[in-house]
């Protein structure tokens, strides 16, 4: 027994790590938050903070109900952060950084009272400041403002957008402690941080080439050795490559390595996501002084015209979704368990790409794509069209951090060299050439059009990245027009099933691109609908697959059975004599309950005339079907079965957590969501029952409460605590069953900073914001067209977009129109809700003359002026 004992000693003991040469600490919890500004100076070290609010990151400056209320007149304002940050005797000597994975959107740093730092190029993107010279041992004050205020400089501001910017510190904030002679941070600029590269890949041999930017912040020269190791899944080694130079003091040098030939390499599909992790070793005198990993997938892209895209060789049809990074009452602030919720509905959707719109996403999320096996497009933070030069300056330097900071992603596949609609812009054509000439450039050499017309999808290689959208805005549940109450089919009435129609636009869209070989690929927008005040009901677009609560609206379902393998049936009931079955498999049996002895059934094979993999089943039913059933077969085997039931009335409540273990750090979070079901357990869609939660234990609720169920369901946000333990979440309604589940929150793993001092206080109660109540009622802009002056002579010049609430009629005088990116033309036509239209006009020869056209929609004439600059 003590030979057993001292060979696991001395296992334990070759197995200690050693002692990182970089530190990288995760600061998210515990800091003292104010919104607006204070009478007296926060960025003092013996300001008193105590009666700020205790709040851990990622945060968000305030919570607003789902439809924004209040946001307009209160969202955009200042917010203070503080926080003591303990620096030991070991970091003397070091360089050490604070490193910001976003905040909204200018964000301003004090240490110890002295400013360290300020950053407003954009507020969604990844930076540092160096703090070495203003740390001293022990503890140190961190005091950062955030301002949110709109500025008219810092894209996307100054021009309009269909999305939110929320104010916070809402990404993650990590201290790095570097030895003087380190690796530089990736965005600091071109040659910085580590480019990895692979030329003549193919599917027997991979050679990377790995680019590594040392710095020497001594004052002293330095011999540095770099080590490159690439390493398999496993973590065995299978090339190494080393080299040595003399760094001046205050210097640095750009390694340029290759590898050996990796042969067989595992490559990263969609199927099969394998990654190999590169470690970047600096050594000084034969000791490691700092180490970068790096995660590696081994994958080749082909964007050709005639077939669209090769992944690493083979041909592969993109369908994918647009994401946006928000979520329902906390805005941006989204933990990384939250995005990484989003990724698996993605795959698990069957989606083979996303669209990262409009903006660079958490650095956390594409390491969920890389790790999924999921394809990005990612783009810089623009919507529609350009401000002047400071704004387009911040954005070239916006879109070049991003690119810096993503380009060893193997999920990123392309980047969107375009500003939305206005197609594509030739300084970020220009950045993305010189960034990373190793990818695609959307509306460069890869056309990327938004074409929202119904089922027109194009050809020469394009990859079309918005279809259906705003064209057929639905409510979850919906029926009839846009902006109706959430209610369902009712048994016995014919009624026009909008979800449904959704879901079938999705599918046609589909089909016409799998018909055109010459086209890479497409993607709906969007995958959850999303709070706006454009082009929106009650301050949220009804675009999506899933609603804004992350709950799927049938599209969802269809798109599993196109996109997945695993055998799966789903029944969409249109109306009394019509429903629809959405399976991959190879025939449906669709089994009716009449109420009769006999129960009708019928065996169909899927509609014809699609491309798609697995067209969908219709099926005539009885008005008296009170349950369907589908039993899908493959190769003449039942291998699943769905059951569509008529619901009763409403008598319990169901719960469901997304999550049941959270980490107590004070900002994870776990989705629930409530359903009303009737005695049988049949989910009621038509039930607006409001519903109370209550929590008991270590954590808090985030969200409306009370709150009125949509179509049958809702959530609430449970946030943890500091304390690990278990919270017990209740709800509640009116003449039904309660409901209750459990969640677990764990300590916070290593490499967080967790005081050792906690506050006796748990975080600040997250407060629903609710004030004015206008924001809830906005709804599409006005229908007019802002002038243009300064222009060309005799140039034909082109108006910002108007949207239209609802269809109408549509003509022109004076000039020419386009639907998005339909033909300009001078003939009446017809738009439809939620159409964007642009006019055009020729502009005056003469200096300061006057040039007028005239849309008439619907009756009401909305002019365009164009002035000729003098």
């Amino acid at each position: 027994m003590k030979t057993l004992l001292a060979l696991f000693t001395a296992i334990a003991a070759t197995l200690a790590p050693a002692a990182e040469s970089r530190i990288r600490l995760n600061i998210n919890p515990v800091w003292r938050f104010q919104l607006g500004h204070t009478s007296e100076n926060p960025t003092a070290p013996g300001f008193n903070d105590k009666s700020w609010e205790l709040v851990s990151l990622p945060h968000t400056h305030q919570v607003f109900p789902a439809d924004l209320s209040g946001f307009i007149e209160h969202g955009r304002q200042v917010g203070w952060y503080r926080r003591p940050l303990d620096v030991p005797q070991e970091w003397t000597g070091k360089r050490v950084f604070l490193e910001f994975q976003g905040a909204m959107q200018t964000t301003q740093l004090w240490v110890n009272g002295e400013h360290a730092g300020e950053y407003c190029t954009g507020g969604y993107d990844s930076f540092h400041f160096d703090i070495t010279d203003h740390l001293k041992p022990g503890t140190n004050q961190l005091a950062i403002c955030i301002d949110n205020t709109v500025n008219p400089g810092i894209p996307p501001d100054g021009q309009k957008t269909d999305f939110i910017q929320f104010g916070g510190l809402y990404r993650d904030v990590h201290v790095v402690v570097t030895d003087p002679l380190h690796i530089s941070f990736p965005w600091e600029e071109k040659q910085a941080g580590i480019r990895l590269t692979l030329p003549g890949l193919s599917d027997t041999r991979a050679i990377v080439v790995a680019e590594t930017h040392v710095r020497n912040a001594s004052d002293k020269p330095q011999a540095c050795t770099l080590v490159t190791e690439i390493r398999d899944h496993g973590g065995a080694l299978v090339a190494t490559i080393t080299d040595t130079q003399n760094l001046p003091p205050g210097g640095d040098h750009l390694f340029h390595q290759t590898s050996k030939a990796i042969e067989n390499p595992q490559l990263w599909s969609p199927d099969s996501p394998y990654l190999y992790q590169v470690h970047s070793i600096v050594q000084q005198d034969g000791h490691e002084v700092d180490r970068v990993k790096t995660r590696l997938g081994l994958r080749w892209v082909e964007w050709t015209k005639d077939r669209g895209l090769l992944l690493n060789g083979k041909h592969l049809k993109l369908v994918g979704a647009n994401r946006h990074q928000t979520w329902p009452f906390i805005g941006n602030a989204v933990p990384n368990g939250l995005h990484r919720r989003d990724a698996e509905q993605l795959k698990e959707m069957g989606c083979n790409w996303v669209r990262c719109s409009h903006y660079p996403h958490d650095p956390d999320f594409l390491d969920d794509l890389d790790e999924l096996g999921i394809m990005a497009l990612e783009e810089g933070p623009t919507w529609m069209k350009t401000g002047g030069k400071p704004w387009m300056d911040n954005l070239v330097k916006s879109f070049r951090s991003m690119i810096r900071r993503d380009r060893n992603h193997p999920s990123i596949i392309i980047w969107n060299a375009c500003v939305n609609h206005s197609g594509g812009n030739r300084d970020l054509i220009a950045a993305a050439k010189e960034e990373d000439p190793t990818r695609a450039r959307g509306q460069d050499n890869v056309p990327c059009p938004m074409n929202f017309k119904h089922k027109v999808i194009s050809g020469n290689g394009a990859l079309c990245i918005e279809h259906t959208g705003h064209t057929f805005d639905t409510e979850r549940g919906a029926i009839g027009k846009p902006g109706k109450a959430a209610v369902t089919w009712v048994y016995g009435q014919t009624t026009d099933n909008r979800e449904y129609e959704l879901t079938r636009r999705h599918w046609e869209h589909t089909d016409a691109a799998y018909k055109v070989p010459g086209n890479a690929g497409l993607a709906v927008w969007c995958m959850y609908d999303y709070n706006t005040f454009h082009n929106a009901t009650a301050g949220i677009a009804r675009h999506g697959v899933l609603d804004l609560f992350r709950i799927p609206k049938h599209s969802w379902w269809w798109h599993q059975s196109e996109l997945t393998a695993k055998p799966m049936a789903y029944i969409i009931r249109i109306n009394d004599t019509d429903a629809c079955v959405v399976s991959n498999c190879e025939d449906i049996r669709l089994i009716q309950d009449t109420g009769g002895a006999d129960r009708p059934s019928e065996t169909r094979k899927p509609d014809s005339g699609f491309a798609l993999r697995h067209p969908p089943f219709h099926f005539k039913v009885s008005p008296t079907a009170t349950a369907l059933k589908a039993e899908g077969l493959i190769a003449g085997k039942l291998v699943t079965t769905h059951l569509w039931r008529k619901p009763g009335k409403p008598a319990r409540l169901v719960l469901q957590a997304d999550r049941t273990e959270l980490t107590a750090d004070g900002a994870d979070i776990s989705r629930i969501i409530v359903s009303a079901v009737d005695r049988n357990g049949t989910e009621v869609p038509a039930s607006t029952d409001e519903v109370t939660f209550a929590i008991e234990g270590d954590g808090q609720l985030i969200g409306e409460n009370p709150v009125k169920l949509r179509a049958g369901k809702i959530i609430i946000l449970a946030q943890s605590s500091f304390a690990p333990g278990k919270m017990r979440i209740t709800a509640s309604a009116k003449g039904l069953v309660p409901a209750t589940t459990g969640i677990i929150t764990k300590p916070v793993p290593a490499g967080v900073d967790m005081p050792g001092d906690l506050p006796a206080e748990n975080p600040s109660s997250a407060r629903l914001i609710v004030k004015g109540g206008s924001s809830a009622t906005v709804q599409a802009q006005s229908l007019s067209f802002d002038p243009k002056t300064n222009a060309a002579p005799d140039t034909w010049i082109e108006s910002d977009p108007i949207m239209l609430d609802a269809s109408a009629a549509i003509s022109i005088t004076g000039g020419e129109y386009r639907i998005y990116t339909s033909p300009w033309t001078n003939k009446p036509g017809r738009a439809g809700g939620g159409d964007a239209i642009f006019i055009r006009v020729k502009s005056s020869p003469a200096p300061g003359g006057k040039a007028t056209a005239e849309l008439t929609v619907g009756g009401e004439k909305v002019p365009f002026e164009v002035t000729t600059r003098r």
